[in-house]
């Protein structure tokens, strides 16, 4: 594959946006203020190094671990 083709397939985004699917999720919340962010890329499901499935972290998709609850709710 050329680079051009390479970057023509590339998926940017803001990364604003990221994480918005996990808005209200119990599994968003941490022990930090910091961890408390479900713009993160890990979570309590999916912990670090490891990382949320692009489909729910970048493209908004539902993630089949979502849980209400989260203290994150007004994000």
């Amino acid at each position: 594959m050329s680079r051009s083709e390479e970057i023509a397939q590339e998926r940017l985004s803001s990364w604003e946006d990221n994480g918005k699917a996990c808005i209200g999720c119990r599994f968003a919340d941490g022990s930090t203020p910091f961890s408390d962010d479900p713009s993160k890329g890990s979570c309590e499901v999916f912990q670090y190094p490891k990382t949320k499935p692009d489909s729910v972290y970048i493209d908004g998709c539902k993630c089949k671990y979502y849980r209400e609850g989260g203290s994150n709710d007004d994000r």
